[in-house]
């Protein structure tokens, strides 16, 4: 027996889960495939995509990249029905500790879309991650989290 409940801190069905598909393919296996590696973000509201650019190849979220540097690029798209970008926070987990680092912050930026991109440093195994919060006029706090594109350091 399955039972499920719900509260008003966790309402069921009201996040999603994006997906950024090869060649924006929209057959079932291309999205499955987008999915296993990763490339997917969750939503309640705006569009978010970060990928990494490197030696002429772009790395998608899920990825795992040997290098110790990089250039992240992170779009985020809103409406004004979901509200103007609020806060933009790019994150660093370092494999094995148990906390992430604030690396890039943007307050109040006041756009529906921004696409900006950050150089980033490695000296260890690590993980980058983006988190965007929107304006919001009610009670529903409106953002998106990315999954992680991951960094292998060369020693």
């Amino acid at each position: 027996m399955l039972s499920l409940y719900e509260k008003k801190e966790q309402l069921f069905g009201e996040f999603r889960t994006g997906v950024c598909c090869k060649d924006n393919e929209r057959d079932l296996n291309s999205t499955i495939s987008s999915l296993k590696s990763g490339k997917c973000f969750v939503t309640n509201g705006p569009f978010i995509k970060m990928s990494c650019n490197l030696n002429d190849k772009i790395y998608e979220m899920g990825s795992t990249i040997l290098a110790n540097n990089g250039l992240i690029n992170i779009y985020i798209i809103s409406t004004p029905e979901f509200g103007k970008i609020k806060n933009i926070v790019l994150k660093k987990g370092i494999l094995g500790h148990n906390c992430e680092i604030d690396c890039f912050t943007i307050i109040n930026p006041d756009k529906y879309e921004l696409d900006n991109k950050y150089k980033v440093y490695v000296d260890s195994n690590c993980y980058y991650r983006c988190e965007v919060e929107l304006e919001s006029g009610g009670p529903v706090k409106r953002f998106a989290l990315t999954n992680p594109i991951w960094f292998e350091s060369i020693s």
